[in-house]
């Protein structure tokens, strides 16, 4: 005899899982607000990101390759040895918002946001079959405070993309695993590439992971009520349609194994299929690197605090890690502490999931304390970030928690609305405050007079600007190399010989430029002497600084008798003082150094390749003052007593003295334009960062460049007028990978559009 359902269980069952999902709904939009929180981002992280997404949109605006820079670093390759889809998505977006690139990047991280949510609860749906779990699953996915600190607030922006791609991943490794299909395998290894173009290492540790699944599964969770009835109905559904049966788990065991290598091939053209897919980046980087890397440092950077970590001591310094949330440790704890009571096959089954979960807390706390022995454990990328993944998995286990306590305990699984309340209010009464007190501050707080200063160097059209902001003997100084310099670029539009970040990819020359700018820096700083001396007005010349901002220092000087404070404007540079006003601070001043681009001279003479030494957090030149010494600079003739060039070359002597005058120059993003006038034939230098791939061409004609022993551009130049024209394409490998890519991806597409033919 069939037993009688009571009338109402269905409907509190519909009631229920309404309020878990108008609960889901609200609880992301609540995390969006971090993302358009009053202010502007202003963390370091913020400029690299900004400045790569705001040269993509130019670079589509103006139809030139995104991959190479003239704009920093006297010539960068930009994105060509980090991720391009983040940066590449929110420089298209800007066409929607009329060019206001801040606007679309929020924009994007809003859609990125959302869809993640959305993507952890259908993974998640899947998994449990059961709304309740899945929802609390993905709160504590999306609400964890440290996820607010590492994308908004400390601007990882690439990672926003991983935490889209994880579940999805994972999705589609579940259904190749369950069922192999053609479709399914090309549609994980879309997910795979695109986590490739959004970040290696995230990606890298990615497919790490979802090896350990295809080769030992994870429990699926043990079903309530409504998740047996669930999987019967699709059984008896399944079966009606001659389909293969979709089954519950999957156990460790010889029959296990004999299906996953049976589907190993679905797997393996998954891997083709990203490799395809982001060939275009993947395979030109892992050809071009190891000639464009410096040596790494060991940045004593320590572990996350696990007092902070379980928000007992309030964080201090940017490395000390983020509050994870002490409810969603609390869920974790009773997540695994469930898995005791439930069968033995079950507790096997999830088994790789806390082998995982273990690892990246290991590589999260351990790894710091192991040294530089242990370093390439998290392939270069600080050890705290890798909770990312602990965060995916640990939202797994606790869905599966929370859909064993609804088959077990049997009022709360009468009652699911009140187990649902119980377990997500203290959640987000712990959570949710993290993302309402994001602020950030304004862009005249933190550029003061800047933006004003800006525009009116750029009326002037420097070649080179050099903000040196505060003046410190000190070679490392984060605002003067990494802030300020890319917002030049982004409220000025000037060209800077610095980056919006030294790393272990910047151009060669950065061994030379970093100590001579210490050095300018260091002089401006010296209150002993009134002139700036000739070794930096040479480092000045010799990096094609065209304009000088800095905020002079203050002395004491005696006049009549009285002693009261200046500001220490040293000679030897053309300042404008216009925005020194007693009401306005801060105090800055700009100056025309009448370098320019371009100096020549008759003779060079090879020197040996320089040794890389410590100073500070980089590796310079070791002979850099050694360099500066020898050479002499006529800054009226724009005329070098020699060349210094790399040791292979040989000495050469051209007759006469040269004298050249730049008549026009410009810096844009894909090209550098000269037009200029030789006395006699010489050897022409130009303040580019060297590399093999640029293209120079004189008069129209591509020519031969070589590199100096600073790592810029020579070149043997005519006598007479001539224009020069730089540019910097695409390498053959990646014109050939891109070629690949496209052709990938239109086969997927392709075979994503035939229909399948049934099975008989």
């Amino acid at each position: 005899m069939a037993r009688k359902r009571r009338p109402g269980r269905d409907q509190d069952g519909s009631i229920a899982r309404r309020v878990c999902l108008v609960v889901l709904v609200l609880a992301v939009l609540i995390s969006c607000y971090p993302f358009v929180a009053p202010g502007h981002p202003i963390t370091f992280d913020v400029w690299p990101h900004f400045t790569r997404q705001t040269i993509v949109h130019q670079a589509l605006k103006d139809g030139f390759s995104p991959f190479h820079t003239f704009m920093f670093y006297s010539g960068y390759p930009h994105l060509r040895f980090y991720s391009p889809l983040f940066h590449m998505l929110g420089g298209a977006l800007g066409f929607l918002t009329g060019g206001d690139n801040l606007l679309a990047l929020r924009i994007l991280l809003i859609l990125i946001q959302v869809l993640s949510a959305g993507a952890m609860y259908w993974f998640l749906r899947r998994r449990t079959r059961d709304v309740q779990s899945a929802v609390l699953g993905t709160l504590v996915y999306v609400l964890t405070p440290w996820r607010v600190r590492h994308i908004p607030v400390l601007a990882n922006f690439p990672m926003s993309l991983l935490y889209l791609l994880l579940p999805l991943m994972f999705l589609a490794m579940d259904r190749l695993i369950e069922r192999p299909r053609l479709k399914t395998s090309l549609l994980l290894g879309l997910l795979i590439g695109l986590a490739f173009l959004s970040h290696v290492v995230y990606a890298a540790f990615g497919v790490l992971f979802l090896v350990v699944v295809f080769l030992f599964g994870y429990g699926k969770p043990v079903p309530g009520r409504a998740g047996r009835r669930d999987y019967h109905e699709d059984m008896k559904k399944s079966r009606s349609q001659n389909a293969e049966p979709q089954r519950p788990s999957f156990d460790i065991g010889s029959s296990a194994f004999v299906i996953y290598w049976g589907r190993l091939k679905y797997f393996l053209l998954a891997g083709l299929a990203a490799l395809g897919l982001a060939a275009f980046f993947i395979v030109p980087f892992l050809a071009e690197y190891r000639s464009h890397v410096y040596p790494k440092l060991l940045m004593n950077i320590p572990g996350p605090d696990l007092l902070v970590f379980l928000g007992l001591k309030s964080r201090i310094g940017g490395y000390a890690g983020g509050y994870l949330g002490l409810s969603i440790v609390a869920l974790v704890v009773i997540a695994v502490i469930s898995l005791f009571f439930q069968s033995r096959s079950a507790r096997k089954a999830q088994i790789p999931v806390l082998v995982m979960m273990a690892v990246c807390l290991a590589l999260a706390f351990a790894v710091p304390l192991l040294g530089k022995s242990f370093a390439f454990l998290s392939l270069g990328l600080l050890p705290e970030r890798l909770l990312l993944f602990f965060m995916f998995f640990a939202s797994g286990l606790v869905a599966s928690a929370c859909l064993f306590l609804k088959s077990r305990i049997g009022f709360l699984g009468r009652r699911p609305v009140l187990l649902f309340c119980i377990l997500v209010i203290p959640l987000a009464f712990d959570c949710l405050p993290a993302h309402l007190r994001v602020r950030y501050p304004t862009k005249e707080e933190f550029l003061a007079r800047k933006p004003e200063l800006y525009e009116f160097i750029a009326s002037q059209r420097p070649d080179k600007v050099l903000d040196l902001n505060v003046l410190e003997d000190r070679i490392d100084e984060p605002i003067r190399i990494q802030a300020y310099p890319a917002m030049g670029f982004l409220f000025g539009g000037l060209a800077t010989p610095l980056g919006p970040q030294y790393h272990q990819f910047a151009p060669k020359s950065m061994a030379y430029v970093y100590p001579w700018v210490n050095q300018v820096a260091a002089d401006l700083a010296d209150t002993t002497t009134r002139l700036l001396s000739p070794n930096s007005l040479k480092a000045l010349a010799l990096i094609g600084v065209s304009h000088l901002i800095t905020e002079p220092k203050l002395i004491t000087v005696e006049q009549e008798g009285t002693e009261h404070n200046a500001l220490l404007v040293k000679e030897g540079i053309d300042w404008n003082t216009r925005f020194i006003q007693p009401e306005r601070k801060p105090w800055l001043v700009c100056g025309a150094t009448k370098a320019g681009l371009a100096l020549a001279s008759n003779t060079i003479r090879p020197f040996p390749a320089e040794s890389l030494v410590q100073s500070g957090e980089f590796y310079v030149a070791g002979d850099w003052q050694e360099l500066l010494s020898l050479v002499r600079i006529d800054p009226s003739r724009k005329r070098l007593s020699f060349i210094p060039v790399k040791g292979r070359c040989r000495h050469q002597t051209l007759s006469g003295l040269p004298t050249v005058e730049v008549l026009d120059s410009r810096i844009q993003h894909q090209s550098v334009n000269l037009k200029v006038r030789a006395s006699c034939d010489c050897f022409l230098r130009l303040a580019l960062s060297y590399y093999p791939w640029l293209r120079v061409l004189l008069d129209g004609e591509e020519v031969e460049f070589s590199e100096t022993k600073a790592h810029f551009v020579y070149l043997r130049l005519p006598a007479g007028t001539h224009t020069i024209e730089v540019t910097a394409g695409l390498t053959p490998i990646r014109r050939w990978t891109l070629l690949l890519s496209l052709l990938v991806l239109v086969a997927c597409v392709v075979a994503f559009l035939i229909p399948e033919r049934r099975r008989p």
